[in-house]
């Protein structure tokens, strides 16, 4: 088992909150209808999530947008369609947008950044968190992307995932070290991930066993299979159709006792176990410093895709006293926010 002491840094700080869910928050307008004065910017966005799930992160990015005077209504309007879930619509969305005569495009994920290169080739592309921009073929280099594409990345994700191993264990350190991953073999850029999750396990003495989850469906038989298999756990692999289904994978996690880590804090927040990974909102309001340069007339090709600056662990005590655990005290002393 994982020594405490060996644990690598994490984040700095910790704070202990109280979650809240603000219900008028996700029932606000994208932008306030306006009379759009001198140099109307037009952004589009095609998301694979709903409206009010990808609200959270769309705020910090308008904030983000807003302090570089870019108000919605006046300098600032989107062009916005949602897959709700369905993948196979997003070509059709960005082609939609694409054709209303955008200045830039919003592309969170892989997903997103490969249906808009297939629609334009053109118009300026920024990823917000996409796996393995060069291994996938999204951009040529971090240092210099060429093409149309620019943005941020979830670059440190095989690093980020092998300590999620590591976190894990080290919580488990009492039970037998059989671990699960949950992971959807489809999604672009997760199979370095997965292989970062195996290279770590022989060092820290525990076993893994992968489960595949490829459809909402799949999510309850992959858990349930989990627990026939004798998996104590297990570590979730990013992949945005588990994040839409958070409630439902938590849900099942609990159901079945198995402790589990997760890659962002949406599922700690839903009652997940841990979190470790970067942290979203940061991403998603930094995206405006890359739309702020375009508009100012760099080319995509120019912009360096940067890495996550930090990781944050939130920890979850709810969970952990339902599944029975106590987390070990130097662990939360690492943690960068703590659910009571």
């Amino acid at each position: 088992m994982p020594d405490p002491a060996r644990i690598g840094p994490l984040s700095l700080g910790r704070r202990r909150f109280m979650v809240a869910v603000a219900g008028g928050l996700l029932a606000a307008p994208f932008a306030a209808e306006a009379q759009p004065q001198g140099k109307v910017w037009r952004i589009g966005f095609a998301s694979l999530l709903t409206r009010e799930q990808v609200m959270p992160w769309f705020r910090e990015l308008e904030a983000g947008l807003r302090e570089r005077g870019y108000v919605p209504g006046r300098s600032l309007e989107w062009e916005i369609r949602f897959a709700a879930g369905h993948p196979e619509q997003l070509q059709r969305l960005m082609a939609e947008i694409v054709a209303s005569r955008v200045d830039a495009i919003l592309a969170p994920i892989n997903a997103n950044v490969i249906a808009a290169k297939q629609a334009t080739s053109s118009i300026p592309i920024v990823m917000v968190n996409a796996l393995d921009p060069v291994g996938n073929r999204l951009v040529a280099s971090l240092a210099r992307p060429g093409g149309n594409v620019t943005g941020s990345t979830f670059e440190v994700a095989p690093e980020m995932y092998a300590k999620n191993v590591e976190l894990l264990a080290l919580v488990l350190t009492q039970r037998p070290a059989r671990l699960g991953i949950l992971w959807n073999p489809t999604h672009p850029g997760v199979r370095p991930n997965l292989m970062a999750c195996m290279d770590a396990a022989p060092r820290l003495g525990v076993s893994l066993q992968p489960f595949e989850a490829r459809t909402p469906d799949d999510l309850p038989r992959a858990i349930a299979a989990m627990r026939s298999s004798n998996v104590v756990g297990f570590i979730l692999l990013n992949e945005p159709m588990y994040l839409a289904q958070r409630d439902t994978i938590t849900a099942a996690a609990t159901t079945h006792r198995l402790p589990a880590i997760y890659p962002m804090s949406l599922y700690t927040e839903a009652g997940g176990l841990i979190s470790y990974g970067p942290n979203l909102f940061k991403l998603w309001r930094d995206a405006a410093r890359y739309f702020d340069k375009i508009f100012k007339g760099t080319k995509p090709e120019d912009i360096p895709i940067e890495l996550p600056s930090t990781l944050d662990l939130i920890i979850n005590l709810r969970s952990a006293r339902s599944l029975g655990l106590t987390i070990p005290p130097s662990l939360l002393a690492r943690a960068d926010q703590v659910i009571e």
